[in-house]
């Protein structure tokens, strides 16, 4: 999941030759995009958030 300068939410299904992306943000909606237009990556965002929060006390 990423999410782009816009601040639209999706999933990238491939990148194109021409340096775009196939954004997927809903089903059977397709964009085409800039890379230089991704924000940022949420996945590791997610996990990296999930593990300092569950972390136990030293």
């Amino acid at each position: 999941m990423i999410v782009t300068t816009a601040g639209i939410y999706g999933k990238i299904l491939r990148t194109n030759e021409d340096g775009t992306l196939s954004l997927e943000v809903d089903r059977n909606t397709v964009l085409k995009v800039d890379r230089s237009a991704i924000s940022l990556e949420l996945t590791t965002a997610y996990r990296k958030k999930t593990a300092t929060e569950t972390k136990p006390a030293a």
